[in-house]
């Protein structure tokens, strides 16, 4: 994930898909402890 962040920072990755990723992301910080 932080190798995708940093693509995304770097603007490699379109919106549509950085959003979707952001979703993701955020689902997988809620189910860890």
């Amino acid at each position: 994930y932080i190798q995708i962040a940093r693509e995304i920072d770097e603007g490699k990755i379109p919106e549509g898909i950085q959003a979707l990723l952001e979703e993701s992301t955020e689902l997988d910080l809620k189910q860890e402890p």
